[in-house]
């Protein structure tokens, strides 16, 4: 199932245009243990955190990945899903200090029921702020549009991706 590379302009410097069966994309293939492809944030034992290539806001829009594959929570051995945790927090500090928020979304996307279009366990961490139009208790839907989609189909550079995955590394606790 882990057969994707990331060069592929769909999802940007993310993941190709070459999806499983269920029509999802994957992460397998990223060359996660190298950060020539990917605009790294962070990564400990066997977790790598990048930015999104489409992210849902302007800035700070982070990915906390397994470096090996797992499709569901569920798959995930209970100590491996305590790393990904660990990692996800660090990272949701570095957020919250780097766009000065004490808020944070951070989101995982279990199965294709649930629309998530990437077939491989990962945990978005997304900075947040009163007002911010995102109103998941209003009883509107909830759906924030992607860079992407805010900006006639462009997506940020990689280079504008690791200079915000720069700006997020030096705000990670010790």
């Amino acid at each position: 199932m882990c057969q994707y590379l990331i060069e592929g302009d769909l999802m940007g410097p993310t993941v190709s245009k070459e999806k499983d069966k269920d029509n999802r994309f994957d992460f397998c293939k990223l060359e996660l243990g190298k950060d020539d492809n990917i605009a790294t944030v962070y990564r400990e034992d066997g977790v790598v955190a990048f930015m999104d290539a489409n992210p849902a806001v302007e800035e700070g829009h982070v990915l906390v990945v397994p470096v090996k594959h797992y499709s569901f929570l569920t798959d995930m051995p209970p100590e491996e899903f305590a790393q990904l945790a660990l990692v996800v927090q660090k990272i949701a500090a570095a957020v919250k200090r780097t766009y000065n928020t004490d808020s944070v979304k951070i989101e995982i996307f279990d199965g294709k029921g649930t629309g998530g279009t990437v077939n491989h366990l990962h945990v978005h961490v997304i900075p947040r702020y009163e007002n911010d139009g995102f109103e998941p208790n209003s009883g509107k839907p909830v759906y924030w549009k992607t860079y992407s989609e805010r900006h006639n189909g462009a997506k940020p550079s990689l280079d504008k991706l690791r200079s915000v995955a720069k700006k997020i590394a030096e705000n990670i606790p010790k």
